[in-house]
């Protein structure tokens, strides 16, 4: 299913430059693996910075993605790797 901002929710803004922002997301029409996917969050791109964090829910489950590269033209997330 195609992005909605509507199922976008910021938690944390950020406390200062450069410090993560961490969103929740829920799509329940799309796989974990369709949200990760690059540019299903460019709606996004003017929100969303290199580092933050997306806690998103699909259907089959949930996972925690990193932004890691953000411009008008792309967004691209990756599953984070939580020590």
């Amino acid at each position: 299913m195609a992005f909605s901002r509507k199922n976008f929710y910021p938690i944390s803004a950020g406390a200062g430059a450069g410090t993560p922002k961490i969103v929740s997301f829920v799509d329940t029409a799309s796989t974990k693996a369709q949200i990760a996917a690059a540019d299903y969050f460019l709606e996004m791109n003017d929100v969303l910075a290199v580092n933050d964090f997306i806690m998103a829910a699909g259907s089959d489950g949930c996972v925690v993605l990193a932004v890691t590269a953000v411009t008008t033209a792309t967004v691209t997330t990756e599953e984070a790797t939580l020590l």
